[in-house]
């Protein structure tokens, strides 16, 4: 029988082969040069995979977004997923929301590795 802690792990496993996978095809159409299919395919994943709808992200703070994305395994993948947008908006003529959504990706890794008391 599974315990919670168990329940979890599978839960971020599975998150984890969805993510990848996610990148790849984000990947994969960006460098077929389809950058705002790319965009969109991440914004998507974004929405379906964590529950963070893209619209919003620039109003959340970093505990607001790790509060919503409820454990710090699954911000990580988040910000993964936020590392590939910022660059992708780089190399689409975008470089101020590039460098936002990078800003957002580092304040939320801080505040991952420092934890609150």
């Amino acid at each position: 029988m599974l315990d919670e802690k168990d329940l979890i792990l599978r839960t971020i496993q599975q998150l984890a082969k969805f993510a990848a996978a996610l990148l790849r095809r984000a990947l994969g159409l960006a460098e077929q040069g389809h950058h705002e299919e790319a965009l969109r395919e991440l914004e998507n994943g974004q929405r379906e995979l964590f529950g963070i709808d893209a619209r919003i992200l620039p109003l959340m703070d970093a505990d607001t977004l790790l509060r919503a994305l409820g454990h710090s395994e699954k911000a990580r993948l988040f910000v993964e997923v936020l590392l590939l947008e910022a660059r992708l908006r780089e190399e689409s003529g975008d470089p101020l929301r590039g460098q936002q959504l990078r800003d957002k990706a580092a304040n939320l890794l801080a505040r991952i590795e420092t934890p609150r008391a």
